[in-house]
């Protein structure tokens, strides 16, 4: 008994240029979503000695805060070091809570910073929609 020859359709060349413009199409689809819902976030916290000592030895602290973003999706903005009650300030994007508060449990299971404070921007014409409702409903007590 002969084997017989298994026919596979060929791909044409339209077929692949096809999947390649919808998956370019999906990654800026994706990509757009992304700017839409992020969230920005502004991060203040400060260093432990053992990390100062990284800085002063010359850790790029611009370069792993900026993978720590893209790790989880988001986009470093700036980086600031600070005088006064933070060593360092950070803005940036994340595309969700979940990945913002991963990002904080991340750097604090490092034992590089104290007192990590995250802020997160709001919208403040929906905040104050939602307070006008919750105004009205509101009974205070006494």
């Amino acid at each position: 008994m002969a084997a017989q020859a298994v026919h596979r359709p060929r791909q044409n060349v339209s077929e692949k240029t096809s999947t390649s413009v919808l998956l370019k199409r999906l990654s800026s689809l994706r990509q757009r979503y992304l700017e839409e819902t992020a969230m920005k976030v502004t991060i203040l916290a400060n260093y432990e000695p053992h990390a100062a000592k990284g800085l002063m030895q010359g850790s790029d602290r611009e370069a792993a805060i900026k993978a720590l973003f893209e790790s989880v999706g988001g986009k470093m903005a700036n980086l600031m070091f600070t005088r006064g009650a933070y060593d360092v300030v950070v803005n940036g994007e994340v595309p969700d809570q979940s990945a913002g508060m991963g990002m904080a449990l991340a750097v604090r299971a490092s034992g590089s910073v104290s007192d990590l404070v995250i802020l997160e921007e709001l919208d403040m014409k929906g905040v104050l929609a939602a307070a006008k409702k919750a105004a009205g409903s509101y009974k205070p007590a006494g």
